[in-house]
């Protein structure tokens, strides 16, 4: 458990940086990107609940 931890750490803050050093490589205000990602995060969340909720109820017909 604790691995999985210290990973996921690692990997956001690398993800952090990384957006730290794309804001400043194009002279955005920092945590530009960081919004910009984490709001097509929420967007792509919550597309998908409303697209499990719609086949729930069976207003999408799904080939398989």
């Amino acid at each position: 458990m604790t691995r999985r931890f210290v990973a996921g750490g690692l990997a956001a803050t690398t993800a952090l940086s990384l957006s730290v050093a794309n804001d400043e490589m194009f002279k955005y205000k920092i945590g530009t990107t960081f919004d910009i990602l984490l709001g097509t995060g929420i967007a792509a969340a919550i597309l998908a609940l409303l697209g499990g909720a719609a086949q729930q109820q069976g207003l999408i017909k799904l080939p398989f």
